[in-house]
């Protein structure tokens, strides 16, 4: 199929392959001396190793026992290459013992492992088995020898995450390939025998090569227009297909608006994935800022979200301009225009912009204010935001980090109280406010009204002609209110009744000169005493 040039975006994801070649990978490879010293991250376990010399050539010596576990174990592995020149030597002239390859060894119930018997053996064969939880599971087993007694071999274990595959190789023959997809993770490795000796040499871990990067070619522009039909194609021969629309041919044709993204296969192993995007007169991508919150008096700069020649980009109300620099007063909606080139449309994307206003509404405070008065401080605030820091400063000497501070002053007098806020979005409000602080409060009082001139009325002094004040009796009923700067109660109704002896309760509410202060009423009780 032919191709046309066309500029194109692409993104790649990078994977591995399982087929192993003979040019050079990238290696990590371990010499014996780093094994058996403990070097380079290997390890000398329990059990008997030592390294031993044969024709000027160091090779290590892994003495079994009938056990037949891990003796000697090695760096932390996973998916890749595991080699190494072995011989099984029959030192005590013992058919039945064996050499043991671990792999993936999470602990002493979760591994990999083949053991291999040589064909002069009671039992040869070569077997890719699993302990899983402690139990023994035979994955694959061919019943031939793989090598003589004493004779070097070369060994090779293939281990793929991506498909799960197991490849075992004797001398370069694929003895045993099996998919196990349990433990795909890293572990230890290892080496081992059973009743007798193995030598190991050439010990080495190799990664697996990188994979082939397909990519997509198209018979059309990037630049589509509405109802505008292109076809797409992988340019490379991959053994399996699947389009982001279930397609598995090589081909598929694009009359959507969605993005076309294509993974490949390779013997049912993902092994590389690829988008390519059409740009479309009816989607032009909006702007950088979408739906945003901003603190009042703010600067904030509206753009759109990349440049494109296709398009001309202009917000309504600022003619021709494709950036605006606004400063944040109230919340708005700012509308960009998007006027394609190619095609006749134009679409239009909305950014709203909300601003974060006042913060703090006023605070709480008792109607009167004394010394030796714990007060309850409590603040009116914006209850639709999230605030990171609430903290006051009263008496310009003492800072409380909290919302509802307790406080008793010690001094009458006129005193300062301040308030700050900070929301976990970075606006910032703060409130100043004096107040002042008293002699003596009264909660209880008791008035004799039999006119001596001693305790013949309660005086109750607001902070404004419009406090008000309201005694009730205890059913809760209204048996006398005032309002005004000055009330005196005198023991009498609203009528000039005397009341009878008693404990009555009183409600004095005041109107508070600072807006920014919402004061609650001072509750008490009064007793009449005839």
């Amino acid at each position: 199929m032919g191709k046309m040039n066309f500029t194109k975006r692409v993104l790649l994801c990078m994977g591995f392959v399982s087929v192993i070649s003979d040019y050079a990978y990238p290696q990590m490879i371990i010499s014996l001396g780093d094994f058996e010293s403990g070097y380079g991250s290997w390890y000398q376990t329990e059990g008997y190793s030592d390294i031993l010399s044969e024709q000027q050539n160091s090779f290590l010596r892994v003495g079994g026992d009938t056990a037949g576990g891990l003796l000697h174990g090695t760096f932390t592995g996973g998916e890749g290459v595991y080699s190494c020149r072995s011989r099984i030597v029959d030192v005590n002239g013992l058919a039945d013992t064996d050499f043991r390859f671990y792999f993936q060894f999470q602990d002493d119930y979760n591994f990999y492992v083949v053991t291999m018997m040589p064909s002069d053996s009671d039992n040869p064969n070569v077997i890719l088995g699993k302990y899983s939880d402690g139990n023994s599971i035979m994955i694959g087993q061919t019943l031939i020898g793989a090598m003589e007694f004493n004779e070097w071999f070369d060994f090779k274990v293939v281990r793929s995450f991506c498909n799960g595959r197991i490849d075992v190789y004797v001398n370069d023959s694929l003895w045993i390939s099996r998919v196990d997809h349990e433990f795909q993770n890293y572990g230890k490795v290892g080496l081992g025998s059973y009743r007798t000796s193995v030598d190991f040499d050439n010990i080495r871990f190799e990664f697996l090569p990188e994979r082939t990067f397909p990519f997509l070619e198209s018979s059309s522009s990037r630049i589509l227009c509405l109802g505008d039909t292109a076809t797409v194609w992988c340019n490379y021969d991959c053994d399996s297909l699947l389009w982001s629309d279930g397609n598995t041919s090589d081909t598929v044709f694009v009359s959507s608006f969605d993005n076309i993204f294509l993974s490949a296969y390779v013997d049912g192993c993902p092994f590389n994935s690829d988008t390519i995007w059409f740009e479309y007169s009816t989607s032009p991508g909006g702007v950088e800022l979408s739906d945003t919150s901003v603190c009042m008096g703010d600067t904030l700069k509206l753009f759109p979200a990349y440049s494109n020649l296709a398009y001309n980009f202009n917000w309504i109300g600022f003619p021709g301009i494709d950036t605006i620099e606004i400063v944040a007063m109230e919340s708005m909606n700012y509308i960009l225009v998007t006027s394609s080139i190619n095609c006749s449309s134009d679409t239009y994307d909305t950014i709203n912009v909300t601003v974060v206003g006042e913060l703090i509404h006023g605070i709480n405070l008792p109607c009167s204010i004394s010394k030796e008065q714990e007060i309850n401080f409590e603040p009116l605030l914006n209850d639709f935001e999230d605030y990171k820091e609430i903290s006051w400063r009263i008496e310009d000497a003492f800072v409380y980090n909290s919302r509802f501070p307790e406080h008793t002053f010690q001094e009458s007098g006129f005193s300062n109280v301040s308030l700050f806020v900070e929301t976990v979005g970075g606006c910032v409000d703060s409130l100043d406010v004096g107040i002042q602080v008293g002699e003596d409060r009264m909660v209880g009082a008791v008035i004799t009204p039999n006119n001596d001139g001693i305790n013949d009325r309660l005086l109750f002094i607001g902070n404004s002609n419009s406090s008000s004040c309201t005694v009730y009796n205890r059913w809760g009923q209204i048996i006398w209110s005032r309002i005004g700067k000055y009330k005196s109660f005198d023991g009498y109704n609203g009528k000039g009744v005397a009341l009878p002896a008693g404990t009555y309760f009183y409600e004095h509410r005041c109107e508070s000169v600072n807006p920014m202060i919402e004061l609650i009423p001072d509750i008490g009780y009064v007793t009449i005493i005839r």
